[in-house]
């Protein structure tokens, strides 16, 4: 039996190669362990390395960019360095910047144009809210109250009023000056 030869990293173009598309700053950090993956496949541990082919699977224009990094040009800088000068380049990339609350307001603002109809539309919005309130929450930049307040914001008002009355029989000794948690109103 014959061991299979190890593997190498992609060539640039084919269909498995990492990607990277600087308009859309939200996915360096899917390219980047995309590559780490490609990475440890390949058995790349050398930071110049990593660097050289980091900058393989980028366009012309962004190739020029990273290169000109001191964290890409110097052999003292490792390969962590560089990638966090590339996320200087993106903001929003960074993994604590990837929601926000302007992100969670417009996809309320959004479903208040639109509105509230079907049941459809309802799991829709929550399907839409509850991305970005739980990686909000997680980092202490919404509080259960506001979350479920902001979540409520756009229900036409008879809606609001029945789900504050079905609260109610749910949850009947809950305190009525605290907000219920966003799975309560769920």
């Amino acid at each position: 039996m014959t061991t299979p030869p190890p593997a190498t990293m992609p060539v640039r173009g084919d269909e498995d190669t990492p990607h990277f598309d600087p308009e859309k700053p939200r996915r360096l950090r899917q390219f980047f362990e995309d590559l780490e993956f490609c990475f440890d496949l390949a058995g790349v541990k050398d930071n110049k390395q990593k660097k050289i082919h980091v900058r393989r699977y980028v366009e012309d224009d962004v190739q020029d960019l990273w290169m000109s990094l001191k964290a890409y040009s110097e052999a003292s800088q490792t390969y962590e360095d560089f990638k966090k000068a590339v996320y200087k380049f993106y903001p929003g990339s960074e993994e604590t910047k990837k929601r926000t609350i302007a992100d969670l307001m417009h996809v309320v603002n959004e479903r208040k144009s639109i509105g509230l109809i079907s049941l459809g539309d309802l799991a829709d919005y929550f399907r839409q809210f509850i991305v970005i309130s739980t990686f909000l929450h997680e980092k202490d930049r919404i509080s259960k109250g506001g979350e479920t307040r902001r979540f409520m914001e756009d229900f036409p008002a008879h809606m609001a009023e029945r789900v504050k009355q079905r609260l109610q029989v749910l949850h009947p000794h809950h305190d009525q000056d605290e907000e219920h948690a966003l799975a309560d109103v769920e």
